[in-house]
């Protein structure tokens, strides 16, 4: 099996990055360029002319790491 690297180039850091990999049940979520560890569920909204806005819900002692 031969595997394809999937790469984004940005010239800034993105605000919010939200990754779901296909066969994988839990997605990488980055913020202001740190991942986030402990995340429970991710709401986002977005729109064409309105800013984009998200609620984390987190684990309970699942944020370290």
């Amino acid at each position: 099996m031969i595997k394809h690297k999937f790469i984004i180039e940005l010239d800034e850091t993105p605000a919010l990055v939200f990754i779901q990999e296909q066969g994988k049940v839990h997605p990488i979520l980055y913020q202001d360029g740190v991942r986030v560890k402990g995340v429970r569920s991710i709401e986002i909204s977005a729109g064409i002319e309105q800013p984009t806005t998200h609620r984390i819900e987190y684990l309970t002692g699942a944020t370290k790491g």
